[in-house]
C-alpha cells in the first residue's frame, strides 16, 4: 500500500506501508519525518565504531552466517550472562586439553 508522505505541509513522496506490522512512518516531536522501517517494541540506535571494530563484526557476521545485528545482540546477551553470573559469586572458567583459567574482566 502506498501513501504521500507530508512533512510540514510539503509532499515529500511516496512512503510504502508494509502488511508485515513495521512501522515505517513517524513524526517525532521536531516535526520531520522518520523512516525506520522497525517492528513496533523495537529501537533503533547508531554505533560508531573504529574500523578495526567495524571489520571484526562483520568477520564474525560472516563466520556465523548472522546479520551484523544479530552478532550484536548475541554480544549483550553474554554480556548480561557474564554480568549476573559474576554478580552473583560465579568464577568463568576456560578448560581447554586440561588447562583451566579464568574469566576476570579488567
Amino acid at each position: 500500500m502506498a501513501n504521500r508522505l507530508n512533512v510540514g505541509g510539503e509532499e515529500q513522496g511516496t512512503v510504502r506501508t508494509p502488511t508485515n506490522g513495521l512501522d515505517t512512518t513517524r513524526t517525532p516531536a521536531s516535526g520531520a519525518a522518520e523512516l525506520t522501517g522497525v517492528a513496533k517494541g523495537v529501537h533503533r540506535i547508531n554505533v560508531n565504531f573504529s574500523r578495526s571494530a567495524y571489520e571484526t563484526l562483520e568477520q564474525l557476521a560472516a563466520a556465523k552466517g548472522k546479520s551484523m545485528s544479530e552478532v550484536l545482540r548475541d554480544a549483550i546477551q553474554l554480556e548480561k550472562w557474564l554480568t549476573d553470573a559474576q554478580a552473583e559469586g560465579w568464577h568463568v572458567l576456560f578448560e581447554k586439553d586440561g588447562r583451566v583459567r579464568e574469566f576476570v574482566r579488567i
